[in-house]
Order: structure tokens, then sequence, then C-alpha cells
């Protein structure tokens, strides 16, 4: 697949990169990210990949407002999840930064692998741009910050899901996995 990033994209997908590496063993972050784990699975029998994702969605929509970064979103932040928590919550990128961290901590245990995912369009429809958590296991489970939506088998079909939801068009993404340092990127056919 040829991957074809404008700077804008490789830029905020290096950001990412940076924030996920520095404050990957911040002990704060370990443990709200720990507690609301806690909180999500406290009690529930069925905790296979089928129940677990919903649960985890639903519990971060009940849990959290939708809340814009400073000056209408101008200048946007990525809140890790401690600031998240603090703040009662966040925009679609903090919301998939939070869900993305407590799904990590389950990882290894569970065997699959979490990405914070970006999906982006034309630079005149950047408000429509979404950010999301992407879970590998043998298929893709896609977590958009509000919602559950589904299971598919490639990313390329994951990214499609989400701009099928929000009636939007993507022409690229980038993929950052919370475990590995590598970006996935590609061009959403």
């Amino acid at each position: 697949m040829t991957i074809r990033r404008g700077r804008l994209s490789w830029l905020l997908g290096w950001y990412v990169k940076l924030k996920i590496r520095f404050r990957k063993h911040r002990k704060r972050y370990v443990e709200v990210a720990t507690d609301l784990l806690k909180e999500i699975i406290d009690g529930k029998l069925d905790t296979s990949y089928s129940a677990l994702f919903p649960l985890v969605t639903a519990y971060f929509t009940l849990k959290f407002d939708y809340k814009r970064d400073p000056l209408f979103g101008l200048f946007d932040r990525l809140y890790d999840i401690d600031v998240f928590v603090e703040r009662g919550g966040g925009d679609c990128d903090d919301f998939a930064f939070a869900i993305g961290r407590v799904l990590s901590l389950l990882g290894e245990v569970y065997r699959f692998r979490v990405y914070f995912v970006t999906a982006i369009g034309p630079i005149r429809e950047m408000a429509k741009w979404h950010t999301f958590v992407v879970v590998e296991t043998s298929r893709y489970h896609i977590l958009s910050p509000y919602t559950y939506l589904g299971v598919v088998n490639t990313m390329n079909e994951a990214v499609e899901a989400v701009a099928k939801h929000f009636e939007t068009r993507y022409t690229n993404y980038y993929a950052i996995s919370f475990d590995d340092p590598c970006i996935k990127g590609g061009e959403v056919k």
C-alpha cells in the first residue's frame, strides 16, 4: 500500500507518537487507567471481546462529557487520561486517548494491540476529521469515542466504517500503536 501523507498529518502523527512514548511510564496515568478499568469490569462476568469493547465505550460515553478544546478547538490539545478525568471529558482525540490507555493495560493479557487512529480528509473539511480507537485481535474492533461500531477485517475497512457512520469521506489515516513505536498509515480507497 502506498502511503501518501501531507505535512500536517505527518506532524500530527509524530506529536501523538511522542506523547505516547514520553508518558508511557508515568505513574499517574497508570493509576488513573487502572482505577477506571476496575470500575468498568467490576462484577462483570463476561469480559470477552464482544462484551468488553462495547462496555468500555458505553462507560466512557456515560461518565464523561464531550468538551471542545480552548478557543473553539482552533488549538487542538491532546490531554492524557489523568487530565481527561480531571476535566470530566474532552473532544474525540481525548476520548480515544483515554479509551486506548485503559485498553492498553489489558492488551498483554488478552493478546490484542490498541491503535489510536486519526482519519483525515481535505484541509477545508478539517472539522470532520475524527480520532478513534481500533483494537486488533484476529480482526479489527472499532471504538469510536461515542459508540462501538463493530468488527471489520482490515484497518482500511475500519476507517471506511467510521466515515460512513459520520457521513463523510476520509482520504488518509494514520494509526499509532500504544505498545509499539510504529506509525501505520494509508490512503483510504
